[in-house]
């Protein structure tokens, strides 16, 4: 299955890259998984559809969103948490799949985390026009995630538009790359 690089005619170099202390990106790392993954995505967002959140301070997000595994990332009025339950289901979210965890697992070794265990799983879909915005996530870690949550994430590329984060310092503005 061709990747989105190769429809569009883009070579780009697999890497490792620093990106923040403790973050690491690894170009093309996922792309021998996605055989696996894609099916496996359409069993989970049928499980638990893709959703729009809204921030603490009631505003829409533009990305759609779902999770898989023990527990969820959701966000409402009441703030940013982890949870065991779909709210929007009443049931637990869909175990992550085998290629999932197969995928972080591995990803977290690469990026210098051998003992890397995969709990979470936060999907977001970027689609045309959706505003992309960085979290760095260690405040709200700090704040909401049960001891040793593990999260890894995967994203390509689509054409989203930059946005400035709200001055929360919390996030800061990033780029969906």
């Amino acid at each position: 299955m061709p990747d989105l690089f190769t429809v569009a005619g883009v070579v780009e170099q697999r890497g490792q890259e620093t990106i923040a202390p403790g973050a690491e990106l690894l170009r093309g790392f996922a792309l021998p998984f996605v055989r696996e993954f894609l099916p496996a995505l359409c069993v989970i967002a049928a499980q638990a559809p893709f959703r729009h959140m809204t921030t603490q301070r009631g505003a829409m997000m533009s990305v759609g969103m779902t999770n898989c595994g023990e527990m969820g990332w959701l966000s409402d009025r009441s703030g940013y948490r982890y949870d065991r339950i779909d709210p929007e289901t009443g049931r637990p979210w869909p175990a992550m799949p085998k290629c999932f965890r197969a995928l972080a697992t591995s990803a977290g070794k690469e990026a210098g985390y051998p003992g890397f265990v995969p709990t979470a799983c936060l999907i977001n879909r970027y689609t045309p026009g959706t505003q992309a915005v960085a979290a760095s996530g260690q405040g709200r870690a700090r704040r909401c995630a049960p001891d040793r949550l593990g999260f890894a994430g995967v994203a390509g590329d689509l054409p989203v538009r930059r946005a400035e984060a709200p001055r929360s310092g919390e996030e800061v503005a990033g780029l969906a790359r």
